[in-house]
């Protein structure tokens, strides 16, 4: 029995970091993106993400992101922006203007 408990013990004590580490280095699904977006602006009439992340280097730091296009109408105009984001929080770390 007190090999069972042992054996429990160490199973749980490196199994949930492991867990824990593989959710936090997983990417996020782009369409969480596109949602964020929508929350973001108003008036959002064309959004476009690429489902592949690339490698960007960012404040001296290779990043995983996704990149898009977004398109927002105001005053009868279409704005059109460039936009890149975390591919692991969804945070929008850049948006350009076109």
């Amino acid at each position: 029995m007190s090999k069972y408990i042992k054996f429990l013990t160490a199973f749980f004590v490196i199994s949930i970091p492991a867990f824990i580490w593989f959710r936090k280095h997983q990417p996020i699904n782009p369409q969480e993106i596109i949602r964020q977006l929508h929350i973001q602006f108003e008036n959002v009439s064309f959004i476009s993400i690429d489902y592949q992340t690339s490698t960007r280097k960012l404040l001296g730091m290779n990043c995983e992101v996704y990149t898009g296009l977004l398109h927002v109408k105001k005053d009868g105009n279409t704005e059109r922006y460039h936009f890149i984001a975390d591919a692991f929080t969804g945070e929008i770390i850049e948006i350009t203007s076109l």
